[in-house]
């Protein structure tokens, strides 16, 4: 695989991830469309972990924030009930 082809296929990943279609399917035809073989499962789950990276570090604070929230006795930093929703989300 090539750089640009990696470069393609990392840009359809991000740009269609939450989108509400399989992003999964985008890359296995545009696999099939740079001619690239299925053996490269490995790449595909790069990709995913990779998108899975981007979304933990751009939500770190509200992640963090949720879960120091969990154990503090105050009542102001307790969950309201947004807060107990987001943690089931994220549980999820």
């Amino acid at each position: 695989m090539t750089v640009l082809k990696a470069i393609l296929l990392g840009i359809l990943q991000g740009a269609t991830e939450f989108l509400p279609v399989s992003s999964s399917g985008h890359l296995f035809f545009l696999q099939k469309i740079l001619g690239l073989t299925r053996s490269e499962l490995a790449f595909d789950i790069l990709l995913h972990l990779g998108t899975l990276t981007a979304i933990l570090l751009y939500l770190r604070r509200e992640i963090l924030e949720t879960f120091t929230s969990l154990f503090r006795r105050e009542p102001e930093y307790r969950l309201d009930a947004w807060g107990r929703r987001d943690l089931l989300l994220l549980v999820v």
